[in-house]
């Protein structure tokens, strides 16, 4: 079951779209976002989208920054919020 975090990140993140839809998809039951082929221009949207609005996390209120190896674009990315 989603946690309440997470809808408002849903909410937030399905409106703001750092990622084009097509590319990306919640997994509720994991509290997660899956990015698919990701791109160094998905990861400066991504950072950007948190430093704008914060982790979604009380008990972790600053998002860290993504950071990604080369090896990683165009491959999956997953970013999980909250426990």
């Amino acid at each position: 079951m989603a946690s309440e975090n997470f809808a408002k990140f849903c909410e937030v993140w399905d409106r703001e779209q750092p990622v084009p839809e097509d590319r990306y998809r919640f997994f509720e039951i994991m509290n997660c976002v899956m990015i698919f082929f990701l791109t160094p221009e998905d990861v400066k949207n991504i950072n950007e989208f948190f430093r704008k609005n914060g982790s979604f996390d009380e008990k972790r209120p600053i998002h860290e920054e993504i950071i990604v190896d080369e090896i990683h674009y165009n491959g999956n990315y997953m970013i999980k919020i909250g426990e």
